[in-house]
């Protein structure tokens, strides 16, 4: 679902002649700003997540972490996400604690950092709380976005060039001038806020998932031509 939320703008009536016929003369020029933000209901859920293991050998550690995502990816099919896809975002296996004496290490740490994007955003609670209960499986936050916002930044900008319109026509009316041809125009970037949710939890109670809308932002900066009237 989307909606308009905001529209704000301002105007700049400019002089550009020569100074000495500033005084009385009709503004060349008029210069006007407009954002409007479009908001969009996220359909893409992106769980953090972070496995850690030690165990005596680093093969046995990194073993029981591959398992450990293993059944990550097994209670993620249990809610009909098929196929989940995982990303990687780090693999290590460090030796730990030593023996004083030989200078060995007698355990070592394996651990696992991995995205899983699911399409559709209703189970992700549930999801958590299923994955959490899996020894040693923390979630570390929860990123939405949305699978198409095309549609939601040609409203926006839409949006933003007819309040400009608006507005420089006004500005001219108040000026006692005619708008003329459009002289620049600039479509500043702008980035998209995505809704997103920061967790650090292991096994507890899971809190409600209410993802925020995305918002996605035009900003247009346009100078009119200006006619006297």
């Amino acid at each position: 679902m989307r909606r308009l939320r905001r529209i704000a703008f301002f105007g700049l009536l400019s002089l550009a002649l020569p100074l000495a016929a500033q005084d009385n003369a009709t503004p060349e020029v008029v210069t006007v700003s407009a954002t409007a933000e479009q908001s969009v209901r996220p359909d893409i859920a992106e769980i953090l997540f972070s496995i850690t293991v030690t165990s005596g050998t680093a093969d046995s550690a990194a073993t029981h972490v591959t398992e450990a995502a293993r059944r990550v990816l097994d209670a993620l099919r249990r809610f009909s996400i098929e196929p989940p896809t995982m990303i990687t975002d780090g693999f290590s296996v460090q030796a730990g604690r030593t023996d004083q004496r030989t200078g060995l290490p007698f355990e070592h740490v394996a651990k696992n950092d991995f995205r899983v994007v699911v399409t559709g955003v209703e189970s992700v609670g549930d999801v958590i709380e299923s994955a959490v209960q899996i020894p040693s499986v923390q979630v570390r936050g929860v990123r939405f976005s949305a699978s198409d916002l095309t549609a939601a930044r040609d409203q926006a900008l839409a949006a933003a060039v007819a309040n400009a319109q608006k507005r420089a026509r006004l500005i001219a009316e108040l000026a006692d001038v005619r708008l003329g041809r459009v002289l620049h125009l600039v479509v500043h970037p702008e980035g998209d806020d995505p809704g997103r949710i920061a967790l650090q939890y292991g096994v507890q109670n899971t809190p409600p998932i209410r993802p925020q809308d995305i918002v996605v932002t035009a900003r247009i900066t346009v100078q009119y031509a200006v006619i006297p009237g």
